[in-house]
């Protein structure tokens, strides 16, 4: 089983709007996956693999996807996939399932950060607090 541990941020306004702007970002990115893999030949979809080797040439073509952590923006191709194979699964159990919509923002709220990707230092919090800082956006 897969766990995630949340924990109640308290950040400044400056970086609730570098956050806030990079969930955007990531959510365009997640839009375009889908898009690529929507417009690929039904006899040749592209993998979680595929699209990530993708990224270098879409950072170059649209310099927004630049601004991501590279280890996020590969989650968040993660994301999709991981979700398309859920989709999948329902699919062979009978379910009525549709396909996998475009990300409007009220609808794309997280971004996942693996190991490499942020810093958590404990030495510079006030009693129970701790200071996370994020590659890319801050903290």
């Amino acid at each position: 089983m897969e766990y995630s541990h949340r924990y109640h941020a308290y950040p400044t306004q400056e970086v609730v709007e570098s956050l806030e702007h990079h969930l955007n970002v990531h959510r365009q990115l997640y839009n375009h996956v889908r898009w690529d893999y929507t417009n690929s030949p039904e006899d040749d979809k592209p993998s979680e693999y595929d699209q990530n080797n993708k990224l270098p040439e879409w950072k170059r073509t649209w310099p927004i996807f630049s601004e991501l952590h590279s280890k996020a923006a590969q989650a968040t191709v993660a994301r999709f996939h991981h979700n398309l194979t859920v989709l999948s699964e329902l699919k062979k159990k009978g379910y009525n399932v549709g396909r996998l919509k475009r990300q409007a923002p009220s609808d794309y709220r997280s971004v996942t950060y693996n190991q490499s990707s942020f810093d958590l230092d404990e030495k510079r919090g006030h009693g129970k607090y701790a200071y996370v800082r994020f590659s890319k956006i801050g903290g």
